[in-house]
């Protein structure tokens, strides 16, 4: 089973590291951690989040900036069983000039071979591996591929979590070494059903390579988790950007079973 489930994700790596991108799109901003569907489990998550403050001035010719831009991104999700789950990504978004536009698909498969069960406490460990066909007035590079490794620790009352993200890019002349980010999360328990805490996102460019450190975008976010009946949350967090990242960044993620 290990070998089938490998076989798969090495399946979805772009051959030979041809190329790399990293996804400029904000439509999920994200943390992944020990969450998995189990086998049969369908759930709807609602990624929504708008830019307040940040550059209106585009990178490359035809882009559409993301300053005052409202995004939406519903995800559905499938558990498929052996520690493994299936999504896709349907993002769209709400310009400055009011005109709404489906961006593109995205496809994942998760994997989380190491996790705690429901209610212990203890370590995680997995892959998301993820592939994108994104509209050129969104980003340079349309097709990508991106590779997430999943960490952490659940503790009685702490969740920590470290994401380490690859892409590579499948457009002609985006060829070379991946590009890297880290992403970190820790939250603690409040109250009842109330968490809060941080999360971090850091864009290093690509690897052997990297961005002068002025020039790397970093966003850190503080943020609340609410869990509701019904087996829904609510995740919501305002972010703070560095370098060259956007100034200020809304975000909320709704989950539910369905």
């Amino acid at each position: 089973m290990i070998g089938r489930i490998s076989g798969v994700l090495l399946l979805s790596l772009p051959p030979c590291f041809a190329s790399c991108a990293y996804a400029a799109l904000p439509d999920e901003i994200q943390v992944y951690d020990d969450e998995i569907g189990a086998a049969g489990e369908r759930t709807l998550e609602l990624h929504a989040n708008t830019t307040l403050a940040g550059t209106a001035i585009a990178s490359y010719p035809g882009e559409r900036v993301a300053a005052h831009a409202f995004r939406l991104t519903p995800e559905f999700a499938w558990g498929l069983g052996n520690d493994l789950e299936a999504g896709i990504y349907v993002p769209t978004v709400w310009d400055s000039g009011h005109l709404v536009d489906l961006a593109g698909l995205r496809g994942r498969l998760k994997w989380l071979p190491v996790h705690a069960r429901d209610g212990e406490t203890g370590g995680f460990a997995g892959l998301n591996v993820e592939l994108s066909r994104v509209a050129y007035r969104y980003e340079a590079v349309r097709a990508f591929s991106e590779v997430r490794i999943i960490g952490g620790w659940r503790g009685g009352s702490w969740l920590l979590a470290l994401n380490p993200v690859l892409g590579w890019g499948f457009t002609q002349g985006n060829g070379g070494a991946p590009d890297l980010s880290l992403v970190a999360k820790a939250t603690h328990d409040v109250a009842g059903p109330l968490r809060a805490g941080v999360e971090y996102y850091a864009d290093y460019g690509r690897v052997g390579q990297f961005l002068p450190y002025s020039e790397r975008p970093r966003t850190a976010y503080g943020i609340v988790e609410i869990e509701m009946s019904g087996g829904s949350s609510l995740s919501l967090g305002v972010g703070r950007g560095w370098g060259t990242a956007d100034r200020w960044t809304l975000k909320s993620l709704l989950s539910r079973g369905f």
